[in-house]
């Protein structure tokens, strides 16, 4: 068997934190020696890789929190995912957090 099958890699996460009702959890690994870090935001009806890789932990959470600003629709009183055809708007607090 494939060692990269039998051995999955888990996500180290090193921060995490409630952003405009969502949560932002960065994660580090080693990819070839270098530190590489991603974001994951977790939102009322799913979550998303945000930042598959940035160079800096600070870097990771501003495009992390510009990918929030860019796919939520901020114009109503509760949030909207932009990319789903959500019959229910999901509410901006979430009880995941």
């Amino acid at each position: 068997m494939h060692e990269h099958i039998a051995i999955p890699d888990y996500p180290d996460v090193i921060w995490a934190f409630a952003y405009r009702g969502m949560k932002i959890e960065i994660t580090t690994c080693l990819h070839h020696d270098q530190k590489v870090y991603s974001a994951w935001v977790t939102y009322a009806t799913g979550s998303a890789v945000a930042v598959p890789k940035a160079y800096s932990r600070e870097s990771a959470i501003a495009q992390a929190k510009k990918w929030i600003h860019n796919h939520f629709d901020w114009s109503q009183k509760q949030v909207i995912p932009q990319h789903t055809n959500l019959k229910q708007p999901v509410p901006l607090k979430s009880s995941r957090l």
